[in-house]
Parts: structure tokens; sequence; C-alpha cells
């Protein structure tokens, strides 16, 4: 990329305030496993695909940042209505699977609190948006039945399937919370 296009990106990221989604969607965590693991079939069926070509496919892109929009946020979301587009900034000094999972948190973002909005205006909310986009990260990025296979598999680790599937460890600790207990048969 040259450096007018990397200049123009950053002011397109500037000139556009990064989103704040404060209202949840209201789903549940089973409803957006489900979204996530759909979308995960769909546009990334490898881990080993680019999260950077994931976003490209959507119309987005990526930058990474020295600086952020906004200095307490570690990610941020800019949406061009205009030209149907997005931005998602992250730092440029984090490692390659830390920039994985906060770039696949920031699409939780843009699916659940943008383009699907919110569905259940009067229901009482038990997830921040925050946590809804963090759940649709880690479903994104670990779809379910894979996952699952792999967690129960003999001889895993979490460093492991942090290797496979290209993320931190702590995303693959927060992943395995959200399974259900396995039931172990008794001989």
């Amino acid at each position: 990329m040259s450096s007018k296009e990397s200049y123009a990106r950053e002011l397109f990221v500037r000139a556009s305030r990064p989103i704040r989604f404060e209202r949840p969607s209201g789903l549940l965590p089973t409803e957006i496993d489900e979204i996530a693991g759909q979308l995960a079939s769909e546009l990334a069926p490898s881990p080993d695909l680019s999260i950077t070509s994931v976003v490209a496919r959507l119309g987005g892109s990526i930058l990474l940042s020295k600086t952020l929009p906004d200095e307490s946020a570690i990610g941020s979301l800019s949406i061009s209505r205009a030209e149907n587009s997005f931005v998602i900034s992250v730092p440029a000094t984090f490692d390659a699977a830390l920039h994985r999972y906060l770039v696949s948190k920031e699409l939780g973002h843009y699916f659940l609190h943008h383009l699907l909005s919110s569905r259940r205006m009067n229901e009482p909310f038990t997830l921040s948006a925050n946590d809804e986009a963090e759940i649709f990260a880690l479903c994104f990025l670990m779809p379910k039945a894979d996952f699952e296979r792999r967690y129960y598999e003999k001889n895993t680790s979490p460093e492991i399937l942090a290797s496979y599937y290209h993320v931190p460890r702590f995303a693959v600790e927060k992943r395995a919370q959200l399974i259900p207990e396995r039931q172990v048969e008794t001989a």
C-alpha cells in the first residue's frame, strides 16, 4: 500500500468518529454462537484464512495504527454509510494472534450492532454490547463443533488450540467457558 493510500485511510478513520455500540442486540449467547458459526463457515472456513481477507471480502479494511482515535479503546470500528464500507483500527504493536482476535471482536460489533441492530428492544439485556462482540469473536474464530471436538481430544492443551486457531491463549480459555460441561460416563 502506498503512503498516499495509507494516509487516506488514516484520514477516513479520523474524520469518521469510531462508533461506540452501547446498546446490546439482546441475543442470547447460543444465538450469537449460531450466527458467528454460520458466518465463519461462509467467510472463514479455515483457521488459516487471513482475517484481513475476511474483512476485505466484507468491503472493509484494517488500519494498523500507532494511535487509535480513542486512546481508551483497544480497537475501533468506523463505518462510512455513504461508501458502504468500514475500517477496523487496531494497534500495530500487537502480535498476530491478538490482532486476529481484536479484529474479529470489531466484526462482532459490525454484525450484531450495526447490520442486525437490536432485535429485542423491550427485553432486559443480560450482556453488554462489548460482551456480545467478544462472544461473537470467540465463536467466529473457534466454531462450536470443531472447537468442542478438539477441546475434548486427548493430549490437547490451550496452547495447542491457540496455535491451531491463531488466537491468544486467553481466547481459548474464554471459548472453553462457553461450552457445556460434558457428562463423563463411569464404568
